[in-house]
């Protein structure tokens, strides 16, 4: 009998399952605390110890990037906030109570009815033109026209109102920005789960400021995003108007088909990966009793528990890796916005740089998710340097569909 094993599997259980202590967990998204007690003080220092290490190394990096802090504000959080933006504003659907702020009044119908009246009026006679429209950054000049010959309908509230397009646009412009924008962001409020209206305006003026540099009004981008669609749909009612009733039917579908793709499109962030990481996370203490265990098995059970801390380990390295996909993920699209405002010379939120940017939120957001998703392998593979590891992760980098 080697009674020295025996001795320190004894002296290690002692310590490890002996003592209790009391311990705060405190959610590192929500900052909600729950105290526990009787926790066994191996477990208790094992978990304080190594996730203040994941957790900590992650906000030094993030401290030293001065990018907004996924610590703070979650994974590619910019890039998902001006997301939600769009994806509240593509259709009367999204547009929920915010398309009638007061009885009887039918925003999206007015706009369109403007557009197809006023608007393409102006560009058929040469007054406008359709880049001129595309690039105008603001929402209030952008689907603008002076003419005072042709009219149009507006359902703003009460009866509805034939008025010329000068008057129209006047009307129209003093209801969006007194009642149709803060409607617009109570409505967006409920989407993206804040608190109070106000928060919505901080957190999109947030995301702009950190991905496109200052000098972009979150209020006039919110009122733009939703100008898209409507621009859109009165393209569509002048095909119809004019009897060009193929071009109208594949521009609706153009517009149905991307509308369907944003609306399909989650936070693989918060699909996959914070629950993975949370059911790993929790395994570490769920399996606790089996290291009690395995110690009492003398040399093999005591290696077996150091394959137990290398993969507390393991998973605490995934917070800095992420920070770091969180910082090129913010320097990417902040390049290509700089390129876009500059080398193309288009000025955010004009229509087109919209446009340009849903392609950019996408595609930036997929690539994030993909490397959000692929963070444990690279973890592992920097643990172990495992040709297979390597091999796995090489194929989780490879295009699955065009």
């Amino acid at each position: 009998i080697r009674f020295q094993n025996i001795l320190v599997a004894w002296l290690l259980y002692a310590l490890m399952f002996g003592p209790t202590a009391r311990v705060a967990i405190e959610d590192a998204y929500s900052g909600a605390v729950r105290v526990v007690d009787n926790v066994p003080l191996g477990p208790a220092a094992v978990g304080s110890l190594l996730s203040n290490v994941g957790y900590g190394v992650a906000r030094l990096f993030e401290q030293a990037f001065a990018t907004p802090a996924m610590t703070d504000t979650g994974f590619a959080d910019p890039l998902q906030t001006l997301m939600s933006v769009r994806k509240g504003t593509l259709s009367r659907i999204a547009l929920g109570s915010a398309n009638s702020p007061t009885p009887g009044a039918d925003i999206e119908r007015s706009f369109i009815n403007y557009v197809a009246d006023c608007t393409l009026y102006a560009v058929d006679i040469g007054q406008r033109s359709i880049d001129d429209i595309l690039r105008d950054p603001s929402w209030d000049t952008a689907l603008r026209s002076d003419l005072n010959v042709p009219t149009t309908e507006l359902l703003l509230g009460g009866a509805p109102q034939l008025l010329p397009c000068d008057a129209a646009w006047t009307a129209l412009s003093d209801y969006t920005a007194v009642e149709f924008a803060p409607a617009l962001v109570s409505n967006l409020q409920a989407q993206m789960r804040l608190a109070a209206p106000g928060d919505v305006t901080s957190k999109v003026q947030f995301a702009l400021d950190a991905i496109a540099g200052a000098g972009v009004d979150a209020q006039n981008y919110m009122v733009m995003a939703a100008m898209v669609g409507f621009l859109e749909k009165g393209i569509v009612q002048t095909h119809e108007d004019i009897g060009q009733w193929a071009l109208a039917a594949t521009t609706e579908q153009a517009t149905q088909q991307r509308n369907a793709q944003w609306a399909a499109e989650q936070t693989l962030f918060t699909r996959i990966v914070r629950p993975m990481m949370t059911f790993f996370e929790g395994l570490i203490f769920a399996i606790t009793p089996l290291m009690a265990f395995t110690i009492a098995l003398g040399p093999a059970g005591i290696a077996m528990t150091g394959k137990y801390l290398l993969f507390a380990l393991w998973i605490q390295l995934w917070m800095p890796i992420m920070a770091i996909i969180n910082l090129y993920l913010h320097m990417a699209i902040a390049g290509d916005l700089d390129a876009l405002q500059h080398t193309a010379n288009l000025t955010l939120p004009s229509i087109l740089s919209l446009y340009k940017l849903d392609f950019l939120l996408q595609d930036y957001l997929a690539t994030g998710g993909m490397l959000a998703a692929s963070t444990p392998a690279i973890s592992l593979m920097l643990f172990y340097g495992s040709a297979i590891t390597a091999t796995h992760l090489a194929g989780r980098l490879q295009g699955g569909d065009t």
